[in-house]
């Protein structure tokens, strides 16, 4: 089953009834350093960054293919 990954800066609540929409996917809320719930967490200030928590953090997770959106 494929995989949806929504990337978020601010809530997700957009993506609260996607997973009952798309019961085929599976969806995960990513919340960055410094937004919504981790706003006393440092903003991460480059892409770097940023790539290199999203990669450690989720590359247990993605063990089928997976669709990543970004806004």
């Amino acid at each position: 089953m494929p995989q949806l990954r929504g990337y978020l800066s601010q809530k997700g609540t957009y993506y609260n009834d996607w997973d009952r929409n798309f019961p085929e996917y599976e969806f995960l809320l990513v919340i960055y350093p410094g937004r919504a719930k981790r706003s006393s967490e440092k903003y991460l200030t480059t892409i770097k960054e940023y790539l290199g928590q999203i990669h450690r953090e989720l590359l247990p997770y993605i063990t089928k293919p997976c669709i990543f959106i970004g806004h």
